[in-house]
């Protein structure tokens, strides 16, 4: 948690977090489908 003394910058920082966020899931997800794609191919090979 954090505390700051406008709203504004509540704001501004909570839109900065749910980024990175949103960049951190979306980077596992990009990883987690490489590795079953690289699963894929060694399937089928």
């Amino acid at each position: 948690m954090v505390h700051v003394k406008s709203e504004g910058l509540a704001v501004k920082l909570s839109q900065e977090i749910n980024y990175a966020k949103s960049l951190y899931y979306e980077q596992q997800l990009m990883l987690r489908l490489s590795e079953n794609q690289e699963q894929l191919e060694l399937d089928s090979e």
